[in-house]
């Protein structure tokens, strides 16, 4: 039937004019078509117009007018204002076929316009514009893709341009027979072993999909950009590991092959140069780079991302809340959605199917997917221009304005395609050849200090000055910025060569300042320009900076020597006025300091930053040779010098502390020097190369040295003595002296192991604790001193009513480290002490201690808080906590039910309960009685928070990983006794926040202990997230019992029941104990042809379709998502009868039932 015939008749809106009669209109139903000829105008325009029309129909078509725009058909030319007069305004006229399409005006109704241009003699036809549809399948799995509809990308598809772009994806490989992906992928190359093709793995196939996948073929979703050509560059050939070689290789592979944009979803903390100069080479070649911000949860750069040009995506979830794993900082430069997202994935065992995956390995692919879309529109854009356009154009989220927990904001593609690239400013992109520097730079005077201070008000800005210079002088430049902007500078020297000697200077992050002493290697003009290592700005001037640049004609002058050190005659000591106070010498420089005290004392040495320094505190003991040394010791011999401490734990630029108890009498000698390799030496070999120089700086020091008394102990705990004591009085000499002193900084429990008698030796250290430990008071906190090396102090308390506490110890001069322990009990008697939080986590090379924790505490429970030195050092100065109470009484309902070895466990009140992991180290047991024989399944889900709990507690929201236990309980007591560990039942196949099944076999009377745990790769924390567990005997009576399958044929399959206009469904089980598998058969019969969708959705089972004729006959089948995931088969039939077959693909079973709908189109 003609199209147009079919829209007059769903509508009753177009006219069709020939001559003074009406030709016929037709009107469509599912199965047949009625003709109804010669109906006046006046008559289509009642309600209920006679043509008999399908609402299924009807509103699908509906969807395909347009309401505003008219085509009329002339057979004489049409004036202004008769298009005018008519209630219309002429858009477009297409002479050739004497059309014009019109648009109604403002509040004109089409059915008025419709009928005024039906009068005019030189009108033919009038009709409304329809609006057409691709006629591939509908893409079922959009509805799971949140981030489509999130970014409005069907929008923004609609509005990109017919460019192929191609998108090198630098990943594993690439599923080449993914339905999605094979007409999207050209060759690949595996970068590992480049006479093999890329080997397909999840994680690239995952990537490629976000950005590409094949739209509109009735599989899964669709990408950000499926008009893409996906360059597949497998660069882990399904190890473990990528190498920075095989990465840099894999860019310059895609640069050959003319990709245009990178997408790297993959990232190391240390900045391989290999990999930078790659990456530059590709933005040298208008390649536009993209890549994942890493997933260390913290303010950390991540690279390849945090190279400059690199686009760095960090990882949002469907509420634009930061994902708690995301890596966020100055290096960021937009956020995308990271968070379960849902692409295909190349299954080991399935092959090609889909899966939710989270991380910002799965934010990136969506910018990059935007990015291509940028350049199907405008291909000539730079990489630097799309990355402003990405960054201008992002959804503010977080704190106004760019900050540094989502950057620029949530990318937005339909803003960034609508975005008018005449407005991108000349900063964003500026030549640093020598004349336009030279020509550019404020020209300076420097005979004096210079200071300037500017602010960075464009993006990409660098400011630049200019000052001559000669050979062999040295310029020290300082640089200070604002608090969320990394700045670095750049020297730029204009001499003798045509390209201008450059030397960038960017060793710190944000808010931290850069320092440099540069020496001048030719005479020429030297250029120092300043700008935002990621090209941030602030158009309000909050992007401010100081520049102090200092010309010296010279080296400065090493005096203080180890032979010849700086004498402390007094405390405190401060290094001021006149002295040698700088680090200089290109070797390095090592400045020493003697003292003694009269007493015993703590004595605390602090060295401040040195912009561009990373310097280093050693103490060094000065041991005089006993008196019956030998008679022919020479008598100029140096005495013994003990080395007792070396501090490097910051990196360049901030300062160091070394605390310890000097004993009365003794001589020590502290070092500072700028040469000794720290936690962050392996950074800088990265930095300056094997061939390591260490940097010099005329920026003074400062240094402290301060003593006073050692104050009694708090608790006398661990030790309730000092070695400096024992070692003055001849109880040890140095050595064992020494030794000891290192064993201290040790955790006192993890010197105890390999003893024969270790748990009596715990005993005994349980009661000391218990005896020493101070009480504490949470309303008005406690503070402290650690008075020795080693020292540790413990404190008690008990909790009336369940809470989560926060506990602040900010207000420390040094944050210490903290832990909150209570008393187990375990087997053959054995009690200890665990630890249920703390705040100590692991940082770039060392641990580092959190200002502020939460825990999770249980009312009558006895806790214990111990405080040390995060580097077993004494404090010189106070320590100092609180806490207080941010969460009351959060536990589930079903508390307490974690005591399983002691109390009895209560019985599970219902078949589903919900519960959490409120508490620190908590686990949840239910006790379930079976009443009769027979299988018994399990079945555990996370349950997604909601955006107001995201909001109120985004700090205790965690992702769960569930586990599940099953015990039985032989003695019928409820109690967890030893011997029924032997019986427990483990469930754990899901990562992350996926589902967990299981099923054991049951007695009737019998009980069973059912445990939900989760799995920790942290150190316990509280978690507000909520699960839901279902216990419940496994369904036995079979929907299709009594039907016998021969040759695909039931001989009593179940009918759908219809539940509305073209859509049937039903609810079934696989049941247990079927050889082989349970399968349930349904019937379906067709009176003409049709196509439509059939889905099968359980998200315990991997499900499969399979759809037969009345003869038996496969017509389809699909086994294409994966567990979970709700299984759909797309079919086009004749009339007939048909069979559909469900089944689980390894005939496993479901605890719950499963949903079977089918639709027509």
């Amino acid at each position: 039937m003609n199209k147009w015939h079919k829209t007059l008749a769903s509508l009753g809106l177009s006219v069709s004019l020939i001559g003074s009669s009406f030709a016929p209109v037709f009107a469509e139903t599912d199965n047949y078509s009625v003709e109804k000829s010669s109906i006046p105008v006046s008559e289509l325009f009642k309600p209920g117009s006679r043509v008999k029309e399908n609402p299924y129909n009807l509103a699908k078509k509906k969807d395909q007018i347009s309401e505003t725009t008219l085509l009329v058909k002339y057979n004489k030319t049409l004036s202004t204002s008769e298009h005018k007069k008519a209630g219309a305004t002429l858009q477009r006229r297409m002479s050739s076929l004497k059309y014009d399409v019109v648009k109604i005006n403002s509040g004109k109704k089409m059915e008025d316009v419709m009928k005024a241009y039906s009068k005019l003699g030189k009108v033919d036809i009038v009709s409304p514009s329809a609006n057409f549809v691709k006629l591939g399948t509908t893409d079922p799995k959009i509805d799971q893709q949140y981030h489509m509809s999130l970014l409005n990308v069907d929008k923004a598809q609609s509005m990109a341009g017919k460019n192929k772009v191609r998108v090198a994806v630098i990943d594993t490989g690439i599923d080449s027979k993914h339905p999605e992906l094979k007409n999207k992928l050209l060759p690949s190359y595996n970068a590992v072993n480049p006479m093999n093709q890329g080997t397909p793995d999840y994680h690239g196939t995952h990537v490629a999909g976000i950005i590409a996948s094949e739209k509109g073929n009735g599989v899964g979703g669709y990408g950000v950009n499926p008009n893409v050509e996906i360059l597949p560059i497998d660069v882990f050939d399904r190890g473990m590991g990528a190498s920075d070689y095989v990465i840099a290789d894999a860019i310059m592979y895609a640069i050959e092959k003319k990709a245009k944009v990178i997408n790297m979803s993959l990232g190391s903390i240390f900045p391989s140069p290999l990999i930078q100069d790659a990456v530059a080479k590709a933005i040298a070649a208008d390649v536009t780079v993209v890549a994942a911000a890493g997933n260390e949860g913290m303010n950390l750069n991540s690279y390849p991302a945090a190279f400059e040009g690199v686009i760095s995506v960090g990882s949002t979830n469907k509420d634009n809340m930061l994902s708690t794993y995301s890596t966020y900082g100055p290096s960021v430069d937009v956020v995308a959605p990271g968070e379960n997202v849902y692409a295909p994935l190349y299954d080991y065992e399935k092959k090609s199917t889909f899966y939710k995956l989270s991380g910002t390995s799965m934010a990136s692919p969506v910018v990059a997917g935007v990015a291509s879309l940028l350049l199907s529109k405008n291909p000539n854009l730079k990489p630097k221009q799309i990355e402003y356009i990405l960054e201008q154009t992002g959804k503010d989220l977080g704190a106004k304005g760019y900050d540094v927990k989502y950057a620029n904001g949530l990318v937005d593609p339909v803003k960034a395609l609508s975005f008018d690239t005449s407005k991108i400013p000349s900063s964003v992109y500026v030549a640093k050849s020598k004349s336009s520097l030279l020509k550019t730079a404020e020209k300076v005077d420097v005979s004096e200090k210079l200071v300037k201070e500017g602010t960075i008000k464009k993006a990409y800005e660098e400011q630049f000055i200019q000052f001559p210079v000669k050979k062999g002088e040295y310029v020290q430049t300082v640089l200070e910025g604002s608090a969320d902007y990394d700045y670095k500078f750049t020297y730029y020297l204009a001499g003798k060569a045509i390209k201008p000697l450059q030397k960038d200077v960017n060793k710190t992050l944000e808010g931290k300042t850069e320092g440099h002493l540069y020496e001048v290697p030719e005479d020429g003009t030297l250029v120092i320009g300043v700008s935002d290592v990621n090209g941030n700005y602030n158009a309000d001037g909050k992007s401010a900076y100081k520049l102090s640049v200092e010309k010296f004609d010279r080296l400065l002058e090493d005096t203080n020597t180890r032979e010849n050190p700086v004498a402390v005659e007094s405390f405190p000591f401060v290094s001021e006025g006149e002295g040698d106070w700088t680090f200089t010498g290109h070797d390095g420089d090592s400045d020493f300091y003697s003292f003694k005290t009269e007493e015993s004392q703590i004595v605390k040495v602090a060295i401040g930053g040195v912009p561009g320094i990373d310097s280093t505190l050693s103490l060094k003991m000065i041991e005089p040779w006993p008196e019956d040394m030998p008679e022919d010791m020479p008598e100029d011999m140096p005495p013994m010098e003990q080395e007792m401490d070396i501090v490097n734990l910051k990196p360049a630029g901030e300062g160091e502390v070394l605390t310890f108890e000097a004993m009365p009498g003794m001589e020590y000698v502290v070092e500072v020097d700028n040469h000794t390799p720290g936690f962050f030496f392996p950074m800088s070999l990265f930095e300056d190369g094997m061939n390591r120089e260490y940097p010099s700086s005329h920026v003074p020091y400062s240094l402290t040295i301060d003593a006073k008394p050692v104050s009694e102990d708090e608790d006398g705990f661990p030790n309730g003595g000092h070695l400096e004591e024992e070692y003055m009085e001849g109880d040890m000499d140095v050595e064992e002296y020494i030794s000891r002193r290192n064993e201290y900084k040790k955790n006192h429990h993890d010197s105890m192991g390999g003893e024969d008698d270790w748990m009596e030796e715990e005993k005994a250290m349980l009661e000391r604790i218990r005896e020493a430990a101070l009480e504490y008071d949470p309303e008005a906190g406690a503070e402290g001193y650690f008075q020795y090396a080693g020292d540790e102090d413990f404190y008690k308390f008990e909790v009336e009513e369940s809470a989560i506490f926060e506990i602040d110890l900010s207000s420390s001069e040094a944050v210490p480290a903290m832990e909150i322990m209570k008393i187990m009990e375990f087997e053959d008697g054995f009690t200890t002490l665990v630890p249920v939080a703390t705040n100590i986590t692991w940082g770039f090379m060392d641990i580092e201690t959190k200002d502020k924790f939460s825990a999770g505490l249980q009312s009558g429970e006895e806790y214990f808080i111990r405080v040390m030195h995060p580097n077993y050092q004494p404090s010189f100065d106070k320590y100092s906590f609180t806490s207080k109470v941010v969460v009351e009484n959060p536990e589930d309902k079903y508390e307490p039910n974690n005591d399983i070895e002691k109390t009895p466990v209560k019985d599970m009140p219902a078949e589903t309960v919900r519960g959490n992991y409120a508490m620190n180290g908590d686990y949840d047991a239910y006790y379930v009685k079976a009443k009769t024989n027979g299988l018994y399944g399990v079945h555990y889900k996370t349950i997604a928070p909601t955006k107001e709990m995201q909001e109120k507690y985004p700090d205790l929201l965690k992702p769960i990983d569930g586990v599940i236990a099953i015990l039985e309980d032989k003695n019928g007591n409820r109690i967890l006794d030893p011997e029924e560990y032997s019986s427990a039942r483990m469930y754990d196949k899901s990562w992350d926040s996926g589902p967990e099944q299981g099923s054991f076999q049951a007695k009737a009377g019998k009980g069973y202990f059912v445990i939900a745990d989760q799995w920790l790769w942290d150190f316990p924390s509280p978690n507000l997230n909520e699960y839901e567990l279902t216990v419940k005997p496994v369904n036995t009576k079979d929907e299709d019992a009594g039907s016998a399958v021969k040759n695909n044929i039931p001989s009593k399959p179940i009918k759908l029941k219809r539940t509305a206009m073209k859509e049937w469904e039903s609810n079934g089980h696989l049941n247990a104990g079927v050889a082989g598998g349970d399968a349930d058969w349904y019937s379906f019969s067709f009176m003409a042809p049709h196509s439509g969708q059939i889905t099968f959705a359980n998200d315990q089972i991997d499900g499969v379709i399979s759809l037969y004729d009345s003869k038996g006959k496969l017509v389809a089948t699909s086994d294409t998502y994966a567990l979970g995931d709700a299984e759909v088969l797309n079919y086009n039939v004749k009339a007939g009868n048909y069979f559909i077959k469900v089944t689980d693909v390894f005939g496993n079973a479901s605890l719950t039932p499963y949903s079977l709908k089918m639709k027509i189109n």
